[in-house]
């Protein structure tokens, strides 16, 4: 993420993931000083990597989560988020009826499948909307 930032030649950037790519966008963002925000949808954690990244954050960042589940390792991002809550500030938006799979643009069926959850049109719109509203708000205010 950083290799491609600095091919761009961007100075000022928002790292975002879901999932896995959540925890990429992390680390990426403990890494890089051209990081100015960090948005992260139902982000999971390995091995405490992204624990150890979220202590050297000090951007303003912005998490959402769903219910838990074997799509977000039954929330094993917990304890990043609190770091990164601690030392960031981070604002962690619970959506309690939202299935990992709502998280995608179009949830697929692969997702569905893999993590036993099942496809809802409305919810996942609902999901997608305080999604869409939370993160336009966050990405236009001013640290």
């Amino acid at each position: 993420m950083i290799a491609l930032r600095e091919s761009l030649g961007w100075k000022n950037v928002t790292y975002a993931g879901f999932s896995a790519g959540g925890l990429s966008a992390l680390i990426a963002a403990s890494q890089d000083p051209a990081c100015a925000k960090l948005l992260l949808f139902d982000p999971v954690d390995h091995a405490s990597l992204g624990k150890d990244a979220a202590a050297k954050i000090r951007i303003p960042a912005l998490a959402f989560l769903g219910k838990p589940g074997p799509g977000n390792a039954n929330r094993n991002a917990t304890a990043m988020l609190a770091m990164l809550a601690v030392i960031s500030g981070c604002r962690i938006i619970e959506i309690p009826t939202a299935t990992h799979c709502d998280f995608e643009a179009r949830p697929s069926a692969l997702c569905h499948r893999l993590t036993g959850s099942k496809p809802d049109a409305a919810r996942t719109a609902d999901v997608h909307k305080t999604l869409l509203r939370e993160s336009s708000l966050f990405l236009q205010t001013r640290k």
